[in-house]
């Protein structure tokens, strides 16, 4: 004999388990947007999270940011939001290159704590050729041959974009050119060696691959720096636009996170007797 209560019992479990994924992942996500809002100092009124960054829920309030794994963007009013042409504002918003194509995206892990780009000069200087890229001795002779370098680039480009803004403090890219609707991303590098190949951090690639065609490599070479700290002479060599998916990714240095249930055992200390 049927039993008529049984299935109407079974069915609304049966439904429940796809939506409480849903649920789950959308109560995650609205966590981690908190969570990285607050670490962030974002000064917003609602905050979005997607790890991913190519699809959200809609922004009720505003200021507002979309986040995804590296860094966010933030609207000041509804109407920036909606009229963003990265965007596929509908029912759900959707943005099919992914946020970090939007202009004004920030990538926090150039300004939360130091940059991997000190992690790549510590771990290449020594074992990097004299044809590639090199740091110089010093910190401050590394610094040196930078500020030259993106000294003659600020020359270049001052005299071809209307405006040309240092942003080397908050992007992973150095020199933002503007000129109404068009815009210029370049990526500045000097070095004392031939420049046949120059270090790139993991935020520098991952934005090139994602702008291409909206970036630029501005690389001085040959460059002379003395003890006194100045710098003189070099070659430049301009790619632009800079497809950095024509060149040689070579990787010269890897960070080793290592698993948290290792036998980790505190070092002893050796003590030596005198013989009697």
């Amino acid at each position: 004999m049927k039993q008529p209560g049984f299935a109407r019992r079974l069915s609304p479990i049966r439904q429940a388990a796809p939506q409480s994924a849903d649920v789950h992942m959308a109560v995650s996500d609205n966590q981690r947007a908190k969570e990285l809002a607050k670490r962030w100092g974002l000064s917003v009124r609602h905050a979005l999270y997607r790890k991913t960054g190519n699809w959200y829920h809609q922004l009720n309030k505003f200021p507002g940011a979309l986040l995804d794994a590296d860094g966010y963007v933030i609207f000041e009013s509804e109407q920036a939001f909606n009229a963003c042409p990265q965007l596929q504002v509908r029912k759900q918003v959707g943005a099919p290159k992914g946020i970090k194509a939007i202009p004004g995206y920030v990538y926090v892990s150039v300004t939360d704590g130091q940059p991997d780009r000190l992690l790549v000069e510590s771990l290449v200087r020594a074992r990097v050729p004299a044809r590639g890229q090199a740091w110089g001795g010093s910190a401050e002779g590394r610094k040196a041959i930078e500020t030259y370098a993106m000294g003659l680039a600020v020359r270049h480009y001052a005299s071809l974009w209307r405006e040309v803004l240092d942003v080397s403090a908050t992007q992973p890219f150095d020199l933002l050119c503007r000129d109404g609707d068009r815009e210029l991303r370049v990526e500045v590098k000097g070095t004392t060696s031939l420049g046949l190949s120059v270090l790139l951090t993991r935020n520098e690639v991952r934005h090139a691959q994602a702008n291409n065609g909206r970036v630029a490599l501005f690389v001085v070479s040959k460059i002379t720096a003395n003890a006194s700290g100045g710098c003189s002479g070099g070659v430049i060599q301009v790619l632009e636009p800079w497809d950095i998916r024509q060149d040689e990714l070579d990787p010269v240095a890897f960070e080793c996170w290592l698993r948290p249930n290792y036998d980790m055992q505190p070092a002893r200390k050796k003590t030596r007797t005198a013989d009697v």
